[in-house]
């Protein structure tokens, strides 16, 4: 990919973009002699590294920094006792100059075009305050083997998993304007504190659809471990998403739960304040199926009342007539089971999380678990398609997660999705209220 991206990608001229930081505190030194290394070898020359000695001890760790410090781009800062990684990264952030800041632990690999990539991204976009790319985790014996292709900025995905973090970029006065590394509650989740606040203040993150870094797995790393590594890192990441809704004034109507069904510490799902709202039943279905749908709906939370649909189109109309006050509706197929008695509330815990959402919808999966839908996307089986369909329902390592991580797809299934009532309207009056499921 670094062969093929070469044409691709032709460096930009522009004097003084990057400052990479680095907090240091006795890490063990191959990884970090690794890490000047590839630093060294970038192929767009302009640049600095701000490596802050956090108190270090080790011989070999102290000569490196000096060694490297020797290179005119690089500026070693004493911090004399050690300030932990908030401190340290804050130092850096003080002492660097670059347009730009790029956060690198001591452990990271970058390729040797990985600023030349940035560079050229962030000038092919007219120079956003915020981005990230993709990566990969190096195996213990170097091989780059697991890759992480993320998606575009998802802010749903954002409140359930940090994965925007490597290789983040910033505008460094921006990111001074905002704070930025000046709360120790928030010390070992430095990358999710930056975004969060450059976020809260309604910056939008440049994804950078290449990896252009690699985080190396050994027996220290939350790389191999995850939170275990670190056992703080989970309280936290819950301080800092709480402080990112107070900011974006959606703590009274959202809060952060840990995510039950990965089984993975740091993995989170919002909730939030439900109200009773309407359920429209589709047409159509056994009249098994409506009997076994209307008892689930009976013993289910937070529904005013069930409307079921008849076949003729005036059906539409009228019971939106009914249920004009209401802000939204749930559709539901008469084949479509709710599994739990709450599933309106967590579409409302979502929707009010992202409320400029037009619908919310769940995944459905068939009577042998397998996926029927989980989330439409725009190209696929003609117009479009489910690309989880036809996976284990229950298998959560599929596609980055997106079987028990909450986040935004092009559409969802109509068979089960609670909708905006007025958008809902507005399509039955431009179809003549002649819709049918699939379609709508």
């Amino acid at each position: 990919r670094m062969q093929d991206r070469l044409e691709e990608y032709v460096d930009v001229n522009e004097p003084g973009l990057f400052s990479l930081m680095t907090p240091v505190f006795d890490p063990p030194s191959g990884f970090f002699r690794r890490l000047g290394k590839c630093i060294l070898a970038q192929d767009h020359r302009d640049w600095k590294w701000v490596i802050v000695d956090n108190g270090c001890k080790n011989r070999d760790v102290l000569y490196l920094m000096e060694s490297f410090a020797s290179d005119s781009r690089v500026k070693l800062v004493r911090a004399g006792e050690p300030r932990g990684i908030i401190g340290g990264m804050r130092l850096a952030l003080e002492h660097a100059t670059g347009r730009y800041v790029c956060p690198v632990d001591h452990d990271d690999q970058l390729y040797p075009d990985a600023l030349r990539v940035l560079a050229a991204s962030l000038a092919a976009y007219d120079w956003p305050v915020l981005a990230y790319t993709d990566e990969d985790k190096l195996l213990p014996d170097g091989t780059p083997g697991i890759p992480s292709f993320k998606p575009d900025w998802d802010p749903l995905l954002f409140l359930n998993a940090f994965y925007i973090a490597h290789l983040g970029v910033m505008d460094r006065q921006t990111a001074l304007q905002l704070d930025v590394y000046s709360d120790p509650l928030a010390e070992g989740t430095p990358d999710g504190d930056a975004f969060c606040r450059f976020i809260a203040a309604g910056h939008v993150p440049l994804h950078i659809p290449e990896i252009v870094y690699s985080w190396r797995m050994h027996l220290q790393s939350t790389a191999l471990r995850g939170v275990e590594a670190k056992p703080y890192v989970t309280k936290n990441q819950k301080h800092v998403l709480g402080r990112y809704l107070r900011e974006r004034g959606l703590d009274r109507a959202v809060s952060i739960r840990t995510n039950p069904l990965p089984g993975l510490a740091g993995s989170w799902r919002v909730q939030g304040n439900a109200v009773p709202i309407p359920i429209l039943v589709m047409p159509g279905g056994s009249v098994d199926a409506r009997r076994q749908l209307k008892h689930r709906l009976s013993v289910s939370q937070n529904i005013s009342k069930v409307c079921w649909l008849r076949s003729s189109p005036g059906s539409w109309q009228e019971a939106l007539d009914e249920f004009r006050a209401e802000r939204r509706v749930v559709l539901l197929s008469p084949d479509c089971m709710p599994l739990t008695t709450d599933f309106v509330n967590e579409c409302q815990a979502v929707q009010q999380a992202v409320p400029d959402a037009a619908l919310v919808g769940g995944v459905l999966q068939c009577a042998e678990g397998k996926v029927v839908s989980a989330g439409l996307a725009w190209g696929m089986e003609g117009l479009m398609g489910s690309p989880l369909a036809g996976f284990a329902a229950s298998d959560y390592s599929v596609g980055m997660g997106s079987l028990c991580f909450q986040h935004c797809v092009s559409s969802v299934d109509a068979r089960f999705c609670m909708i905006e009532a007025s958008f809902l309207r507005k399509v039955l009056e431009r179809s003549g209220c002649a819709l049918a499921d699939p379609l709508l």
